[in-house]
């Protein structure tokens, strides 16, 4: 959970990034809830023991939603985030099936680049259409991001 957790420490801490970057995140975790839980159960975790119940302990949920938080991060801050819809891509072996988790984070990234432009962030956005959860997908997303993330390191 890589994008998740560099956009939630982003909003939750401003002052100690100078930017973030979500590769293919689970950056919206209240927009599938039963999904997250379904994740977390595939690994063989205990799905409420995350955040608890998605219900019951919703406040608990908002405090770590990526999506939610937005709000927190100052205006300008820099974002960068890039998914793609699920659909066998350019970087996939033939014969790829349809990837639903991509497709899920793919609505999540949508609906996260929306609210923070409307936030004022500055979101650099490659919502890339064909492309699936894989690394080579990530690793040229990267080299994408890169001068974003250490712009005004020195």
């Amino acid at each position: 959970m890589g994008g998740f957790g560099a956009l939630s420490y982003a909003a939750r801490h401003p002052r100690l990034f100078r930017a973030a970057a979500s590769f293919s995140g689970v950056i919206h975790t209240t927009l599938d809830p039963a999904g997250i839980q379904a994740i977390l159960t595939g690994q063989g975790a205990d799905p409420t023991a995350l955040w608890g119940d998605p219900t019951a302990q919703s406040t608990l949920w908002d405090a770590h939603n990526p999506y939610a938080l937005i709000p927190r991060l100052p205006r300008g801050y820099p974002l960068y985030l890039a998914c793609g819809n699920g659909t066998p891509g350019p970087l996939d072996p033939p014969g790829r099936p349809e990837d639903a988790l991509e497709r899920g984070l793919g609505e999540m990234a949508e609906r996260y680049v929306r609210r923070a432009r409307a936030h004022g962030l500055a979101v650099t956005a490659h919502l890339y259409g064909p492309g699936t959860h894989t690394w080579p997908y990530w690793e040229r997303e990267l080299t994408h991001a890169l001068p974003l993330l250490t712009a005004g390191l020195s």
